[in-house]
């Protein structure tokens, strides 16, 4: 994720969520997976190659309700959809409580290299981990 972040610009770091994991295939090739949040779903080349993506994945939910498009739940969807196990995972930003949730469900939560996000009783947002 270190070459991924020398690369981000200004704008990248201000709108939108990268998140790269290595997967093992049903066949058991090893993968590196790449997306960003939204429904956009672009990432840019220098970005792929920065992280040595094998694939970017945007497996755009139907609902527009918010989260549903988080970087990190598209590479949990796909995998999910394909078999594919979910060696580790990071992301540009601290993963949100729902992206946590589905990590948890998914048995993957220790694998996550990133940051969490947690709100405080004061609503607090603090970085744990």
């Amino acid at each position: 994720m270190a070459r991924v972040f020398s690369n981000l610009t200004k704008g990248d770091i201000r709108n939108t969520t990268y998140a790269i994991a290595r997967v093992t295939t049903s066949d058991g090739r090893s993968q590196i997976w790449m997306a960003s949040a939204g429904k956009g779903g672009r990432v840019r080349p220098v970005l792929r190659n920065a992280a040595g993506a094998d694939e970017v994945i945007n497996n755009l939910h139907r609902s527009n309700k918010n989260h549903l498009n988080d970087a990190e739940r598209k590479l949990m969807r796909e995998a999910r959809k394909r078999g594919t196990k979910i060696e580790s995972m990071a992301a540009s930003r601290p993963m949100c409580g729902r992206c946590q949730k589905g990590a948890k469900r998914m048995g993957i939560l220790r694998r996550v290299i990133t940051a969490f996000k947690n709100k405080d009783f004061y609503g607090t947002t603090r970085f744990i981990k």
